[in-house]
């Protein structure tokens, strides 16, 4: 049997990347990042929670005028949210929550960022579904080149300032502290060392960006 739920975060962060000057002037202009991932668990009588696989953060960035009447942000939100499995009730809920949280907290405009996460957990309770599940996902990756891994620049993760938000690594989803020695993908993401490494190991995709790293010839 095989069992879901879902579980949505959203907070603020310190916006990097300048706005598109072709949006609006709007001081609710802000860029949304939208991240959607794929957690499976093993869960058995005796032992518990004993395995876990987590799938690739795929992400999305889009800017969003929370200017905007309700309805109207509804139009541009639900779309970003149709590629989900989720209900249409569970799209209508994130996007009216999003909203709320954007409006009523005063977190939006061009210093800051919003970032969604949506985490889908499956839960199985027998051995071979679990297995089958994995074989299932692995026959559609494709490893980056031992070459391409390998040769991956590194560098010391600094920060401009102590106020600075803390970067997550999106394979793990732990921080990246500063003064740590990290990799860095040719789309300029980062994570830590042997996260990258054994993602890489596994799919030749950048797991934020999608960014496609050269595979074995």
């Amino acid at each position: 049997m095989v069992s879901s739920r879902w579980c949505v975060s959203i907070r603020a962060r310190r916006n990097t990347e300048p706005l598109d000057r072709n949006d609006s002037s709007s001081t609710m202009n802000t860029r949304l990042e939208i991240n959607f991932r794929i957690i499976k668990f093993l869960v058995t009588q005796e032992q518990g929670v004993i395995m876990q696989e987590q799938g690739a953060t795929m992400s999305r960035f889009i800017q969003v005028d929370f200017g905007a009447v309700h309805d109207e942000l509804k139009q541009v939100l639900l779309p970003q949210f149709a590629n989900l499995i989720g209900s249409q009730r569970f799209h209508h809920e994130v996007a009216d929550g999003l909203i709320d949280h954007a409006k009523t907290r005063h977190i939006t405009g061009s210093a800051k960022s919003l970032v969604i996460r949506i985490k889908k957990f499956l839960i199985y309770d027998r051995v071979e579904h679990w297995f089958e599940s994995i074989e299932s996902d692995r026959l559609n990756m494709v490893p980056a080149s031992m070459d391409a891994i390998t040769s991956l620049p590194e560098k010391e993760m600094k920060y401009e300032n102590d106020d600075a938000e803390v970067e997550l690594c999106t394979v793990c989803l732990e921080e990246i502290p500063a003064g740590l020695v990290i990799s860095t993908l040719p789309c300029s993401h980062v994570f830590h060392n042997n996260c990258i490494r054994d993602w890489l190991v596994r799919s030749h995709h950048c797991p934020i960006c999608l960014f496609e790293i050269s595979t074995a010839q």
